[in-house]
């Protein structure tokens, strides 16, 4: 970490939390459940992830880049094992059932059935597809979600494939919603006592991230092309990384001649808004050799003062010592073992009731363990 950062391991400990006294069964296996209940944990409910015999598959990924993301989704909760396929483990979640507030799924357990047997009881289905359709029993990834919504179309240049676009966008973004609505469904719950059931489809989040070119084609049958950006934008190498640039044409002449260049400004095929659109792919062959030899800051106080708009492109370890985040205290870290890890900061932030993390992500218990003892660890 950049030296101007700060962290704490335990921020807002003494504070009063929001979700105090609510407590949380997550049953998910995924990214977007288990990405749910931690946000609710953050700020003050009391999450115990139950896991199969041998642990959640997220504790074995397959994908290397996945290394820690157990541990990312489930910093602050506690674990037990139990097995759902026996009868013990079923009177046992059961049990479990009938003492929480909430409870967080995303397989085949039937949460509705658990609705009944706590009327208070929230309960949110994260699912893949819903149920009413033709993809009801398709089984779906985050390569799957992003072809469907039509976000891959619409990503990449027109002359290649469309693009896919790494993570688990779609998944995250399903755990945000499921967040909202269940604190929704806990307003509802606090005014008549009742719970309810929710369900949240990843494939129709995905599909609602990509609204405005969706719904710009149910308008007017159009939609933006893949390809470059159809006028005076771009990413470009300097000396030292990457950087993204935007140039109103009436900045034009004054961003070249910032640069030493300004000939480019005044070549026939560019000299105009129009043809500096159309032929946005020589002013870029004729700039980025000189901004080669230019530093990012370089680069970026000349565009500064053309009063254009341009950023670094951050690299992981860039955005890792970004001084702007230290300034917010963006960064925490919590013990894990003998070390420490670094965790993002909170999704939003409330001025009296700020979220609290004590822990990383927990061990995998023995199925012994008790009930009593998941709660009160």
């Amino acid at each position: 970490m950049n030296s101007t950062q700060s962290s704490s391991t335990t921020p807002y400990a003494s504070c009063e939390c929001v979700l105090d006294g609510i407590k949380i069964i997550d049953l998910s296996s995924g990214v977007a459940g288990q990405f749910a209940a931690r946000v609710l944990g953050e700020y003050g409910a009391d999450v115990v992830l139950l896991e199969p015999p041998g642990g959640c598959a997220l504790r074995r990924p397959q994908a290397i880049e996945d290394r820690y993301l157990f541990w990312h989704l489930n910093t602050g909760k506690k674990s037990i094992t139990i097995d759902l396929d026996s009868e013990q483990g079923r009177q046992t979640l059961e049990i479990l059932i009938q003492s929480c507030d909430m409870v967080i799924g995303d397989s085949t357990h039937d949460l509705q059935v658990m609705c009944q047997k706590n009327p208070r009881l929230i309960a949110c289905r994260i699912r893949d597809f819903s149920p009413q359709g033709p993809y009801a029993n398709w089984v779906g990834n985050e390569m799957i979600h992003q072809a469907l919504s039509g976000l891959m179309y619409a990503t990449g240049r027109a002359d290649g494939k469309p693009l896919y676009g790494f993570g688990h966008r779609a998944y995250y973004s399903a755990g945000a919603i499921a967040v909202s609505s269940i604190l929704g469904a806990l307003i509802m719950r606090d005014g008549n006592s009742k719970g309810q059931y929710l369900e949240v489809s990843v494939h129709e989040t995905a599909v609602s991230m990509s609204q405005n070119p969706v719904t710009q084609f149910a308008y007017n049958a159009t939609w933006m092309a893949r390809g470059p950006y159809p006028g005076p934008f771009d990413i470009f190498q300097c000396a030292d990384g990457w950087v993204s640039m935007y140039c109103r044409g009436d900045r034009w002449s004054a961003l070249c001649k910032g640069l030493g260049a300004p000939q480019v400004a005044e070549h026939p095929q560019l000299s105009s808004i129009d043809n500096l659109v159309k032929n946005w792919s020589l002013a870029y062959q004729l700039l980025q050799p000189i901004v080669k030899i230019l530093t990012v800051e370089q680069f970026l106080a000349i565009i500064e003062a053309a009063r254009g708009l341009a950023s670094r492109v951050n690299t992981m370890k860039d955005v890792l010592n970004c001084n702007h985040l230290a300034r917010r205290n963006y960064w925490h870290t919590l013990p894990d073992g003998d070390t420490s890890k670094p965790v993002l900061g909170p999704l939003f932030r409330f001025s009296k009731t700020p979220r609290v993390l004590l822990q990383g992500a927990p061990d995998l218990k023995p199925i012994s363990m008790s009930i009593k003892e998941s709660h009160d660890n």
